[in-house]
């Protein structure tokens, strides 16, 4: 049954789009019309699905609390003062505890040592190549 529920909804834009594509329904109209029904009806429905049927933790609730206040008092708490208190959340308390996780892996030591040593040399090999052959900035300063 879990197979199903991820290979059906797939199959099914795959089929929607390949009928779109033999009835000529991909005009600019029938864009702005699809854009209307996956925002107005997919859309919710699909995050009230995920709602109705997640288990939450407490980590969730804090996250939705803090948009809850982030929402309702927006006047006051501007989005540059809510996301980096949603990203230290998310960043420190969820991606480093699959550090933990991984240690606990058989081999896990070697693993743990492993992740941090290569993405201390893909940061400074990307450094070293951005200062060499680096013609242009993204984001200039």
């Amino acid at each position: 049954m879990e197979i199903l529920e991820i290979i059906l909804p797939v199959l099914v834009m795959v089929i929607l789009g390949m009928a779109c594509r033999k009835g000529k329904l991909l005009t600019q109209s029938g864009i702005d019309n699809m854009k209307t029904l996956v925002t107005n009806i997919m859309l919710p429905v699909a995050i009230f699905h995920a709602l109705a049927t997640a288990e939450y933790s407490k980590e969730t609730g804090i996250l939705v609390l803090i948009m809850f206040v982030y929402v309702f008092t927006y006047p006051e708490y501007e989005a540059k003062q809510v996301m980096p208190t949603l990203f230290g959340i998310v960043y420190v308390a969820v991606m480093l505890s699959f550090i933990y996780l991984t240690r606990c892996l058989p081999g896990g030591k070697f693993h743990v040592w492993l992740i941090f040593l290569c993405s201390w040399g893909c940061d400074t090999c990307a450094y070293v190549v951005g200062k060499l052959i680096g013609k242009k900035k993204i984001f200039p300063v």
